[in-house]
């Protein structure tokens, strides 16, 4: 399922960072932990967003509410939408609010706007704070986010504030002068080891009643390089080969579907 964040079947080779979430997210649950600041970064295409929006439902099975804000989106929600009303009802029946492209544009109000409605969601219960693209948020933002993440847990109001972004977004939060951002978790997100990438393909494969060859196995793994987005790609095109219950991948499917 290659594509910007588009969750694969089977989340290969991230044991451990799921691991430090999952921890994390159940002391913010049980009130153990009053919140933290975690950096997920890496270059593009190695599933940073994926692993982002995999913590974001772990969130919400815990009953943490979420507000999701992506840098590629220019506006967000405020006022009765930030609630939940006016949404459609399977929105509303999410836990939490996303913050989507609709709204009050962000980049041309001041951060206050985005503080206030965190503050308000995290007098509700537990709040995760997710932020994509944090390698283009704006030094305003980053020192909002900062500023009202700190004044929760003085208040005793659990909060996490998870990042997102380029190995760039470790500079950028440096470059706003707040040191506390270098005092974050930080979690690098980079290549695939050759077992996960060969779980990735075969545990799909399998859950669907199908298989693939050692040898077509070996050439994904060697052929993908260790990068999630190539791994995603290697293994939708040779799906289409292998439509049949019971199907196998063998090299001669890879040969056709190499070319593209």
């Amino acid at each position: 399922m290659p594509g910007r964040g588009a969750t694969p079947p089977y989340l290969a080779g991230r044991e451990s960072q799921q691991r430090l979430i999952a921890e994390d997210l159940d002391g913010l649950a049980d009130g153990s932990d009053l919140g933290s600041f975690m950096v997920l970064y890496g270059p593009r295409g190695n599933g940073k967003t994926v692993l982002l929006e995999w913590a974001v439902r772990q969130a919400k099975r815990r009953k943490i509410r979420v507000v999701d804000i992506s840098m590629g989106e220019s506006e967000f929600l405020e006022g009765e939408v930030a609630e939940g009303r006016g949404l459609p009802r399977w929105l509303r029946a999410l836990s939490g609010i996303s913050i989507l492209g609709m709204g009050i544009n962000w980049r041309e109000e001041p951060p206050s706007k985005l503080t206030a409605v965190i503050q308000r969601q995290a007098r509700k219960g537990p709040l995760m704070v997710a932020v994509d693209e944090a390698h283009t948020m704006p030094v305003s933002l980053g020192r909002a986010l900062l500023s009202v993440g700190h004044r929760l847990q003085r208040q005793g109001l659990p909060a996490m504030v998870q990042l997102a972004g380029t190995p760039d977004v470790l500079a950028h939060l440096k470059a706003m002068g707040a040191s506390y951002w270098e005092r974050s978790e930080q979690l690098p997100i980079g290549q695939l080891r050759p077992a996960a990438i060969a779980d990735a393909i075969r545990i799909p494969l399998k859950d669907r009643g199908r298989s693939i060859g050692a040898d077509a196995l070996r050439r994904i793994v060697e052929e993908s390089h260790g990068y999630p987005f190539l791994v995603q790609l290697w293994g939708k095109l040779p799906w289409k080969e292998c439509t049949a219950a019971g199907g196998r991948l063998k090299c001669a499917d890879l040969e056709r579907v190499s070319p593209q």
